[in-house]
């Protein structure tokens, strides 16, 4: 047959094999092909090669192409590459492997792909060679797929040793390396790369800024998020469906969920990727309410969640413990997605969490198949809801299926236990650890030093870390951060301590701890120290590190330092701004304070609840009223003044200026009230001795379940006292010792004084004598009490006892002393008491003169009285006058009662009592014309 004949008729064979759609088509062409070739050229092996390919026969083309002994470049690379695309790499390697000297460019990058895809580094690393000695390293195409592969193998040094190397890059080499730093870790890396790219005017692309969006999430970085927000809205990607699910996740991861809703409602069409990555949002900024909300308006707009979404939805109900899981449960029924392993495990989590385990116990015995993850949910459910021997049953009946006690179950248990303090619990699957050999997993060691540290039992988690030759610095994180979260401060700074002198520097969670514990004892120097430690490792380029050094230095006191901080940081956030505003508040520095907050504004930083406080804490302290009431109107335009903490304070700030209407009106719109508001709103009542308010106040607390603390209980204790109200001051006590308060000097005085203006005098001795330290103060209540009730032989007694208890008398306790003496008209001991004031360094003052007045006048010494008044005081105020006529008129002494009372008209006294006693006195000596002239001066 001539050559003529055979091309003519391998033409025809080529052009049909470009019709076939069939893999049965093709083998009947290729049995043709041989029957009418004597010898099958290239060309026409090539086109049956790529056929079978193209319709996924690899392996008929594989044989076809050993049949010719491997010929054919295009061939090979339509193999390779063929292999590749259908998912077995390995087969694409093997097929290299034997044929690699017939290996070209794209050959090199379809195996190198294989490579990748397989995690074949040694193979890679192997080809990478090859291609050196054969030059295709300088290819574009080949040098991309050779940093792809050591990119996406985490060996990032040798991908950038590739690049650097490289005679040109594209977009497709930058985005390689990008996706590398991000699937590793490397998210700052990624985003430096990102702004290198753009100064080489090379153009992001939609997968770069897919990558970018997935560092800053990674991150948690919102400010470069919102830059790469900005950059891919220039290039009109917002609205495409993947970058829009990215941008609402990375919002999410950033706690920013206002701009990943927004961004969610902008997103012209939605896909189950974006409906699910609002959901996620939503969970994980505790958003369960609005996660289901969503969910529902998913179905109703038609899409039907899968098994993702379900076990998502799942896992917020178990959270927020809504019942609405169960409705949940029977959708996934309906749909068949309760059978799906992931779902299974997420309703045996939710019911637990519901404490519902009797349908957790239904779902787990109706699953399929049960792996680690649905036995560890049972086990740690079990324990959380009290259930230990349940638990420890389950744990022996999942050894017996052969579920073998790996130390991720261990890790579990003993998580679930530090999550609800079971430390007995603890120490014994303790024990099976050491049973089984694991004491010395560094995962397992790490969690019974959570357990250990969670529980308070410091000293157990300490041996466990220094019994560990392994002590990395997670270890020492662990150990310190739950002393620094559990209020062990002194312990986290002490192992802080310790870890520095076994070399080891710690890294930014163990700094943030010590800071956070620095800050909690007010330790200045430690606080340096670590500072000092900080500098020399390089972990001051954090905005978040610098936040917490300028928090630690600012709760010392230390302004000086705080600013110097302040000053020199490159980026400051509100927490920074909100820092620096609390230094000067605690420095009662108003003008600085006010300072600061404008120029945070000018900064374009949104001040938030913290920064409130801040500021109205310096209106607080220095009596800045105006000022406090026009930051009210910024809160109200903020949003922020429904926030607990900042509406505490500007109760607070009402309560001084003594508008109490306006702090009422606060209190009642407040959504959430704690103790310290109820204790607020309270001492502006006891300020203002609404004493029946305030009572009523404190049984309405009782009934919304909040807890009084000693503060409240004060209150209260005042206000009985002001009213007498004896029972109520009595049940108060009776509360206190019932909830186990030492009674502290304040408290305990408060109840001296409320026992002993309600004449309980025997209960308010017994206070006193259980009080841990007698004040002054403590005295005084009581001697106070016993003067209201006219003993004077006791008022002395506990006068004599208090000097000889080394309590130093005051002017108050001379007032209650004089009273007495007026009461039983001791006129000899009142002015021998008088007299001795000199004696105690006591400055006379007008409530002691009002109280000798008083003596005087009940004698009936009217005219020494008024000679007294003229020759000692100075500027008799109308108290003294009006103790005088009161005097005047129980003696009926017209002539000294109507000087006084002149006195008083004259200083336009409006009381009264004035006119009445006058009125009186004339009346009593039958001077009728004169006492109805005074009545006609009071009605006029």
């Amino acid at each position: 047959m001539s050559m003529a004949v055979l091309k003519s008729k391998a033409d025809k064979f080529a052009a049909l094999l470009t019709r076939c759609c069939k893999v049965s088509e093709v083998h009947l062409i290729h049995a043709f092909i041989i029957d009418e070739l004597a010898v099958v050229d290239i060309c026409t092996r090539t086109a049956l090669i790529s056929k079978y390919v193209i319709l996924g026969c690899c392996d008929d083309a594989h044989n076809l192409f050993e049949d010719s002994n491997g010929k054919g470049k295009k061939a090979f690379s339509v193999i390779v590459s063929g292999y590749t695309d259908a998912g077995n790499a390995h087969k694409a390697v093997q097929v290299f492997e034997k044929y690699h000297k017939e290996a070209d460019p794209v050959v090199f990058a379809c195996v190198l792909k294989a490579c990748c895809s397989i995690g074949a580094l040694m193979q890679g690393r192997l080809i990478h060679f090859i291609i050196l000695e054969n030059g295709y390293d300088t290819d574009l195409v080949v040098g991309n797929a050779i940093i792809s592969l050591y990119a996406s193998c985490g060996l990032l040094k040798d991908a950038c040793s590739v690049f650097i190397l490289m005679v040109n890059q594209d977009i497709v080499s930058w985005c390689s390396l990008i996706l590398g730093c991000v699937e590793y870790g490397y998210n700052t890396k990624a985003l430096e790369l990102l702004e290198r790219m753009q100064q080489e005017c090379i153009e992001p692309n939609r997968v770069t800024f897919l990558y970018a969006l997935r560092a800053c999430a990674n991150m948690a970085n919102l400010d470069r998020g919102k830059l790469v927000h900005i950059n891919l809205t220039k290039q009109g990607l917002e609205s495409d469906i993947f970058i829009g699910s990215t941008l609402v996740a990375m919002y999410g991861k950033c706690k920013c969920i206002k701009e990943s809703r927004k961004v969610f409602d902008c997103l012209r069409t939605r896909s189950m990727v974006s409906w699910s990555a609002m959901i996620v949002a939503y969970i994980e900024n505790g958003n369960n309410e609005e996660a289901l909300t969503l969910f529902h308006g998913m179905k109703e707009q038609g899409l039907e969640p899968d098994k993702g979404v379900y076990a998502c939805v799942l896992k917020a109900c178990g959270t927020s413990k809504s019942y609405d899981g169960a409705f949940v449960h029977i959708d996934a029924v309906k749909k068949g997605f309760d059978l799906d392993l992931s779902v299974g495990n997420c309703l045996i989590n939710m019911y637990s969490g519901l404490g519902s385990l009797d349908d957790a116990n239904k779902v787990f015995d109706t699953m399929p198949v049960q792996d680690v993850v649905s036995w560890l949910s049972m086990i740690e459910g079990n324990i959380k809801n009290n259930w230990r021997q349940k638990a420890f049953f389950l744990f022996d009946e999942m050894l017996k299926y052969g579920i073998k006690a790996e130390a991720t179950i261990f890790v579990g248990i003993l998580d679930a236990c530090s999550q609800v303090l079971r430390v007995c619990d603890g120490m014994l699957m303790h024990s099976e650890v050491v049973k089984r050999g694991f004491e010395i997993n560094s995962s397992i060691v790490k969690s019974l030093v959570f357990l250990y540290a969670s529980c308070g039992h410091i000293c157990d988690a300490w041996c466990m870390l220094e019994a560990t030759s392994n002590r990395d610095v997670t270890l020492w994180n662990v150990l310190i951060t739950r002393c620094s979260e559990s209020g062990h401060n002194k312990d986290a700074v002490k192992l802080f301590q310790i870890m520095q002198h076994d070399g080891i520097c710690g890294n930014r969670i163990t700094f943030l701890s010590v800071l956070k514990s620095c800050s909690m004892l007010e330790q200045l120097e430690q606080g340096r120290l670590t500072h000092a430690i900080m500098t020399m490792n390089g972990f001051l380029s954090e905005t978040s590190i610098e936040n917490a050094l300028l928090h630690m230095y600012s709760q010392c006191g230390s302004i000086h330092d705080t600013c110097k901080v302040f000053n020199i940081m490159p980026k400051r956030d509100v927490v920074s701004w909100s820092s620096i505003i609390f230094v000067h508040a605690k420095h009662s520095d108003f003008v600085k304070a006010s300072e600061s907050f404008e120029l945070m504004q000018k900064d374009g930083v949104e001040p938030n609840e913290f920064t409130f406080v801040s500021i109205l804490y310096a209106c607080c302290s220095l009596a800045e009223i105006k000022q406090g009431l026009l930051l009210h109107h910024y809160i109200i335009h903020a949003a922020c003044e429904s926030n607990l903490h900042v509406g505490s304070v500007l109760c607070d700030l009402y309560c001084m200026c003594g508008s109490v209407d306006d702090a009422c009106q606060l209190f009642d719109m407040m959504s959430e009230r704690n103790v310290v508001l109820w204790s607020t709103i309270l001492s502006l009542g006891v300020k203002h001795r609404y004493d029946k308010e305030v009572l009523s106040m404190f049984q309405m607390m009782q009934m919304e379940g909040i807890e009084p603390n000693e503060v409240t209980y004060t209150l209260v204790l005042i206000s009985s006292a002001n009213m007498c109200n004896l029972d109520f001051g009595k049940y108060l006590h009776m509360e206190l010792s019932k909830r186990g308060y030492d009674l502290d000097t304040f408290t305990g005085n408060t109840l001296v004084d409320m026992y002993a203006k309600c004449g309980s005098l025997c209960s308010a001795f017994s206070v006193l004598a259980t009080l841990h330290e007698r004040t002054l103060v403590s005295w005084n209540a009581l001697i106070s009490g016993l003067a209201d009730h006219g003993m004077l032989t006791s008022v002395l007694y506990c006068f004599v006892k208090m000097q000889e208890k080394g309590i130093k008398a005051d002017s108050g306790t001379f007032v209650s002393i004089l009273s007495a003496c007026s009461h039983e008209g001791l006129i000899e001991e009142g002015f021998i008491i008088f007299e001795s004031m000199d004696h105690y360094d006591v400055c006379m003052s007008h409530e002691h003169y009002i109280c000798l007045i008083d003596i005087l006048g009940r004698a009936g010494f009217l005219y020494e009285v008024e000679a007294c008044i003229y020759e000692i005081l100075m500027q008799p105020d109308w108290l003294i006058w009006m103790t005088l006529l009161g005097s005047c008129a129980k003696y009926n002494n017209v002539d000294v009662g109507y000087r006084a009372f002149h006195v008083l008209v004259k200083s336009a006294c409006k009381k009264d009592a004035v006119y009445v006693l006058m009125s009186n006195i004339f009346s009593a000596n039958k001077m009728w014309e004169d006492a109805k002239n005074v009545r006609e001066m009071y009605e006029g």
